[in-house]
């Protein structure tokens, strides 16, 4: 009988493959789950560095990061409104940089594809279950209507999907689609075009403009990128179609027309909260051009700095806006490490499904990991769209799903077919 000596190696990879899946599960039903994953495979990576069987590689994402890191604990250390209390909601707001490694690592060694399929399908659980709850608002509405002048938007949005759920199932959604376009086999395409299907039906029943504004725009970047790439029609019609049933919903949907319908009205717009939470943002800004005011002191300046004829008593927490918060909380350093991050997801991820597609001898599975390379560079896209009304990069939810995708564009690169991966292991 052979004896089988212990692997500590096989142990921590598999601690690691076990926290990531963990990680992507959860993802769209617990941020609890979802941390608890993250840093179970944080902490077996850590002891895989120790040991020497892990190695750290530069990426270029690590300078914007440090930048926008840089500049959010210099704003902190030198805030007026609190230097330890800036600090520590700074370092809330960026842990997550310390899982960008094992997101970026460990999705190369794994294959990045596994874990990105692990998360689209528990997404597309969670979309079911969200229309099946937005379904239960609409019932009770109809059946009780209620009174305090609560509208159909707010009942259904209680009882149905929070409006940052809307934002996370539109990052889904355009992952899906762009595996859609890529699926060679036939099983591949059910399943990337029924997670498409359920996210955009969550997206749309969410009633979150920031959401669906997003979407839009990763599909037209979709398109675009594919005129210049491709000449086949299903990756015309696809993205097509999906932006057409958006419009059609904000058209045929009463209270989501009203919702939109802001945006082309100047005298709503200007009565709406968020527009004076942005002029307050930005009288801020103004006072602290440089330096910002340290992160999670906007509620501490509200107050100071808002229009005297913005009515609400409640004070704001974030100004709406990721392009302004980012400045707030980390100055000048924090709104060019922002958008330095944009700009290198968005283009780097265009520039990897390019080259992928441009390989001699290219196989279906290298064109598919491609066009999941186009999907998660359309996610960026998605995230920037939305953060111009609402302040995604801080918020858990859609922080850490942004995060996973962003990395996923250099985990993708390196991860070809399972066949390769499985030689390049042994």
């Amino acid at each position: 009988m052979i004896e089988k000596k212990f692997d500590i190696g096989l142990w921590l990879d598999r601690g690691v493959f076990a926290g990531l899946c963990v990680f992507c599960a959860s993802a769209p039903f617990s941020i609890t789950m979802e941390e608890i994953g993250a840093f179970t495979a944080l902490i077996f990576f850590a002891v895989k560095l120790a040991a020497g069987r892990a190695v750290l590689k530069w990426r270029w994402i690590y300078l914007p990061v440090a930048v926008y890191f840089a500049g959010l604990v210099l704003s902190a250390l030198t805030s007026e409104y609190g230097h330890w209390r800036s600090l520590r909601s700074a370092l809330q707001d960026t842990y997550v940089f310390l899982l960008l490694p094992v997101f970026i690592e460990e999705g190369r060694r794994i294959g990045y594809d596994r874990l990105l399929r692990v998360l689209l399908a528990a997404s597309a659980v969670s979309a079911v279950y969200g229309l099946l709850q937005a379904v239960t608002g609409i019932h009770l509405f109809l059946a009780h209507p209620p009174a305090h002048g609560k509208t159909f938007y707010h009942v259904v949005g209680f009882f149905g999907l929070h409006l940052n759920y809307g934002g996370f199932m539109s990052m889904v959604c355009i992952v899906s689609v762009a595996g859609l376009l890529g699926a060679a086999a036939s099983r591949s395409r059910i399943f990337f075009g029924s997670v498409s299907v359920l996210t955009l039906l969550a997206a749309i029943v969410s009633y979150s403009r920031a959401a669906l504004a997003g979407l839009a725009a990763g599909l037209v970047f979709v398109l675009l990128v594919k005129i210049f790439s491709g000449r086949r029609i299903r990756d015309f019609v696809v993205p097509i179609v999906l932006i057409s049933v958006i419009a059609l919903s904000v058209s045929l949907i009463p209270e989501l027309r009203q919702r939109v319908s802001y945006v082309n009205s100047w005298e709503k717009l200007s009565k709406d909260g968020r527009f004076y939470i942005w002029g307050t943002a930005w009288n801020a800004i103004r006072h602290h051009p440089l330096l910002g005011i340290g992160s999670g002191n906007f509620r501490n300046v509200f107050d100071r700095y808002k229009d005297p004829s913005y009515l609400r008593k409640s004070t704001r927490t974030h100004s709406h806006n990721d392009l302004m918060q980012s400045w707030l909380d980390g100055g000048l350093a924090g709104l060019a490490g922002y958008l330095g991050i944009i700009v290198l997801l968005a283009g780097g991820g265009v520039m990897f499904f390019l080259r992928s597609r441009r390989k001699p001898g290219r196989d279906a599975g290298n064109d598919e990991t491609a066009h999941l390379q186009l999907g998660l560079s359309s996610a960026v896209v998605v995230i920037f769209v939305q953060g111009i009304g609402q302040c995604y990069m801080t918020t858990a939810v859609i922080a850490w799903l942004f995060w996973f995708l962003a990395c996923g564009l250099y985990a993708a690169a390196g991860s070809g077919p399972a066949e390769t991966r499985i030689a390049e292991n042994k």
